[in-house]
């Protein structure tokens, strides 16, 4: 099926600014301050105010709160769940990737939404200081400013700034679709239930199977849905650590899915399962300083294909801090905001891609949107009684009002149809890395298993099987080993991958140390 763009006007005017400065940060910067709180600082379309939030009400039974913003707004937060207990990170640069697994229990603790308001937050208490960061409503979001003045009551504060989640400008059209014949008649010929991989790639690349099947079943009653992001290398700069990227992106997919809450059998639910921060864009095709969207999604799935991506997500998102253009006659257009492959769902075509301007969550409709489209759900028909395209639900550009936070019955139909078709291996399978444990009777594990061969063991399996006839070896660089942790790395095509993992109970760490508990410090053991 041919994918799906979702378009702007006047791109290079969408943003205030003038001259040979960038006009993406002058506009979203130069803001102007109003009402509570608030001090006048300068004129411009965005406004921000400064505001202190309060929790005025904590129902510890249900883990919920009752957050007051400013006078004007109060939410009732409810606890999310969209985030995987152990989340995949990916840092990749041109010579290596280095894959690590991430605890985000912390995280999820903290993370926070409200239905009514499509509020999506993360709240953070911290000896004694609030901080709140995300997603307010369609309009607002808020940040801390922990540098600035407390309140005398020690409150920390905060902006709450305007931005155009859904922009005014986009453009009116249907599907923009690309033809290669070569490449559709091949996918065509693939036999159903299988795809075949195109070489070996660093990570397992499963047999994806195609969205058809004849197998008579009972019906979905819920899809989790299982998501990886990439950040590319614009997106991802603006990012001081891991923990605030998987932070931002899980306030994202947290805000995504409050657009799917009425959908049913299937109910839909996200789960955040992995990120890479690029350092290096080899999937991108980058035109004039833009991202040309139709020759990047195929550089995506061959990205995919090629076994970049650990685990196995369902789909596979690029979140880009680029402008993104497309090509037609020759003349580069610069009104796309997202692609994405209809259906492609649990297929090697599981790829989209969408705007977002870093640490401004203004991407979250194009997220949804293009996500949509990925689960099966085209743009909304232009006669229809219940969903018609100037109705302004999620999958048109008119704007719709409340509708355009939710689903209409077309795509929810859409949807349902294509989820009947996939298989069990993509509704119920989870996306995670194989860890093997090395358990030796009598003494600790680390006493009994070099740091070399326990790379050389939970390796193996993999190795093997991706044909890859390396061996595994430990690198124990000293900032990781005085934290316990080491690189597990294997050698490809001149390229080295390396999996951050922690060192096992009494294994040495620096010097004549040893680790028990995660601290690299001169323990005494017994042999038992």
């Amino acid at each position: 099926m041919a994918p799906h763009e979702h378009r702007k006007r006047n791109a290079s005017l969408r943003l205030l600014g003038t001259g040979a400065v960038s006009t993406k940060w002058i506009g979203r910067d130069m803001i102007a301050l109003a009402l509570l709180l608030c001090l006048p600082l300068c004129s411009s379309a965005r406004k921000e105010y400064l505001v202190y939030p309060a929790i005025v009400e904590e129902r510890s039974a249900a883990s919920n709160l009752v957050l007051r913003i400013n006078e004007d707004i109060t939410l009732n937060l409810e606890k999310s769940d969209v985030l995987a207990e152990h989340l995949l990170f990916v840092t990749a640069t041109r010579e290596r990737h280095e894959v690590e697994t991430v605890d985000t229990s912390s995280i999820q603790d903290k993370l926070y939404h409200d239905l009514n308001e499509q509020s999506s937050l993360m709240v953070n208490r911290t000896d004694g200081a609030l901080h709140v960061e995300g997603v307010v409503n369609s309009k607002l979001r808020i940040k801390p400013l922990p540098l600035r003045e407390r309140s005398s009551q020690g409150h920390v504060l905060h902006s709450l700034y305007e931005v155009n989640e859904i922009r005014d400008d986009l453009v009116k059209m249907e599907a923009y679709p690309r033809y290669y014949p070569e490449r559709n008649a091949r996918r065509h010929q693939v036999p159903s239930g299988k795809i075949q991989v195109i070489r070996p790639g660093s990570h397992h690349f499963p047999q994806a199977t195609t969205a058809t099947t004849t197998t008579t079943r009972r019906p979905v009653v819920e899809f989790v849905v299982e998501v990886y992001v990439i950040s590319d290398e614009e997106h991802s700069q603006h990012f001081g650590s891991k923990v605030e990227l998987i932070i931002y992106i899980g306030i994202m997919i947290n805000a995504m899915q409050l657009r799917y809450l009425e959908m049913r059998a299937p109910t839909i639910k996200f789960k955040f399962v992995g990120v890479t921060m690029s350092k290096n864009d080899t999937f991108a095709s980058v035109m004039l300083g833009t991202l040309e969207a139709y020759e990047t999604i195929d550089k995506l799935e061959e990205h995919y294909k090629q076994g970049n991506i650990p685990g196995n997500p369902d789909v596979v998102y690029l979140m880009t801090g680029r402008d993104i253009s497309s090509t037609k006659g020759g003349t580069l257009e610069r009104g796309v905001a997202g692609l994405a492959n209809v259906a492609g769902v649990c297929t090697v075509r599981r790829v989209a891609l969408g705007e977002d301007v870093a640490l401004s969550y203004d991407g979250v409709y194009a997220m949804a949107h293009e996500t949509a489209h990925l689960l099966g759900a085209r743009h909304d028909p232009t006669v229809s009684d219940e969903c018609a395209w100037k109705f302004g639900f999620l999958m048109s550009y008119e704007e719709g009002g409340t509708n355009k936070y939710r689903l209409s019955r077309c795509s929810e139909a859409s949807i349902r149809a294509n989820v009947a078709r996939l298989p069990y291996t993509c509704i119920l399978q989870m996306a995670r890395v194989p860890i093997s444990y090395v358990r030796v009777s009598g003494a600790m594990p680390g006493q009994k298993v070099s740091s070399a061969r326990y790379c050389e063991l939970i390796y193996r399996r993999y190795l093997r099987r991706n044909r890859i006839l390396t061996k595994a070896f430990a690198a124990m660089p000293t900032d990781l080993a005085e934290k316990c942790k080491m690189k597990c790395c294997y050698d490809k095509r001149g390229l080295t991958w390396c999996q951050t993992v922690h060192i096992l109970e009494g294994m040495a760490c620096v010097g004549e140390h040893t680790c028990r508990r995660g601290v690299c410090a001169n323990h005494m053991w017994e042999e038992k």
